[in-house]
């Protein structure tokens, strides 16, 4: 596996670990707090699963997470520095949003450059990830 890739998986477990952080001090405020709680640890599965596949090879799940990364995050980004809708509450909620963006991106450019691209082409190719056994 070639450093970028690994970078990039580093920088995508920081932004869960600080996306699942900030989901919970939202949903510590909440009224509705059962629901969100578990719809939260289902995206954090989610997401820990996409991070699982990627380490594991999958070509298709770095275009998924690319395209997920690029709606999820570029317009945050764009509404914070324009002074758009969605706020930060605070100069420490604007730095953490801001860095949790930075950081997607990053991991995300990461995972599409040549010695990436070269590694999840290889592995899908030869043997292929593969599914456990059931």
């Amino acid at each position: 596996m070639p450093t970028s890739v690994k970078t990039a998986i580093v920088l995508l477990w920081a932004t869960l670990a600080i996306d699942l952080a900030s989901w919970l001090v939202v949903i510590s405020r909440s009224d509705d707090w059962p629901p969100a709680a578990a719809i939260t640890a289902l995206v954090a599965a989610m997401g820990a699963a996409l991070l699982w596949m990627i380490g594991k090879g999958y070509r298709s799940v770095v275009v998924l997470l690319t395209v997920v990364v690029l709606v999820a995050e570029l317009p945050a980004v764009i509404d914070l520095l324009a002074g758009g809708i969605d706020q930060p509450l605070s100069p420490v909620d604007f730095l953490v949003q801001g860095a949790e963006a930075a950081l997607a991106l990053l991991a995300c450019a990461l995972l599409w450059t040549k010695g990436a691209r070269r590694w999840f082409h290889a592995t899908s190719t030869s043997a292929g990830p593969q599914l456990p056994a059931e």
